[in-house]
């Protein structure tokens, strides 16, 4: 094993980790072992955050309260889901105080709604908060991972009682996820439990796991992409050019005399229709642009599968060769 790859392995999965086929099953596992650790029910999540199609995760701000995002989910969730705006500490330390919540989950920075990256000493101050109450923090990773060598958690040093991976980490190949935990978590799992023969009755331990988790193919995978793919050597480039798109990108922008900002964060880079970086999903969605997006996906999807728009095809990536 190289010395990167030992590097890039400690820094996504030490302390303990299970493993999962998506990011969803992670977060759900994450969930039952922070109301078990904890014996709380409620959930904290940043508003525009997406992580995963869960019921307690498909819950969106709306007018000081809560709704549900999509039709079909639970309607028990608004009981226990939280939402609140990133970089917003005074939310944060309110929502907290009643010393209710068991878990906060949060990306290292917001990438749903544009880039949203945290202001100075905020995820310093989710930190404390969370610590000073006796609530558990879960990073998600799973967009953010191919962001910086180690994913944003190593960027900027974060300190979680748990995180998740996902999509990348199967190299675009088989699906897979990872989750870590930190020590008090994982004693959840290793703790001794009843022994039990009878379906159907209760059972001593965390419901976790499924019949696919941790399977060969997907672990292969993983160590593949760990070891070739996701190293310092290739983010280091990749990195060059997330920093030249956002480069053409202010000079397209500046060119035709747009109030727009370009946002960039390690690989990846985006542009707000905001005249500033938003620093958070309510001043984002105020930038919006009404039928923008849909005139985005007009324009934009067939030339990326290359069919003929205005009498000119474009192939299929054709818009990233010279």
């Amino acid at each position: 094993m190289s010395d990167n790859t030992a590097t890039q392995r400690s820094t996504v999965f030490d302390p303990h980790r299970q493993f999962a086929l998506s990011s969803s099953q992670s977060i759900q596992d994450c969930f039952r072992l922070a109301r078990a650790t904890t014996g709380r029910e409620r959930l904290v999540k940043f508003d525009a955050n997406y992580h995963g199609h869960l019921d307690a995760t498909l819950v969106v701000a709306a007018g000081g309260s809560v709704a549900l995002e999509y039709h079909g989910t639970d309607p028990r969730a608004l009981e226990t889901t939280e939402v609140i705006s990133f970089n917003d500490v005074n939310a944060l330390e309110q929502v907290l105080s009643p010393r209710d919540v068991a878990l906060v989950i949060a990306e290292p920075a917001m990438t749903n709604i544009g880039i949203i990256e945290p202001v100075a000493g905020y995820h310093e101050a989710i930190r404390t908060l969370t610590r000073d109450t006796g609530t558990l923090l879960l990073i998600d990773e799973t967009q953010t991972l191919m962001c910086a060598y180690g994913g944003l958690t190593n960027e900027y040093r974060l300190q979680a009682d748990m995180f998740v991976l996902g999509k990348s980490l199967g190299g675009g190949i088989v699906p897979f996820s990872a989750y870590g935990l930190a020590d008090e978590v994982a004693a959840r799992i290793e703790a001794p439990h009843a022994a039990f023969e009878v379906s159907g009755e209760p059972v001593d331990e965390i419901a976790l796991g499924g019949t696919m988790w941790g399977y060969a193919v997907g672990a292969a995978a993983a160590r593949a992409a760990l070891e070739h793919v996701l190293i310092e050597e290739a983010y280091e480039r990749t990195i060059a050019l997330g920093e030249r798109l956002a480069d053409g990108l202010e000079r397209t922008i500046s060119g035709v005399d747009l109030p727009w900002t370009v946002q960039r964060l390690g690989t990846r880079a985006a542009y707000t229709t905001a005249p500033v970086v938003p620093r958070d999903a309510a001043e984002a969605r105020a930038a919006d642009i009404a039928g923008f997006k849909d005139a985005q996906r007009v324009h934009g999807e067939p030339r990326r599968l290359g069919f003929r728009l205005v009498g000119r095809t474009v192939p299929v990536g054709g818009a990233h060769r010279r």
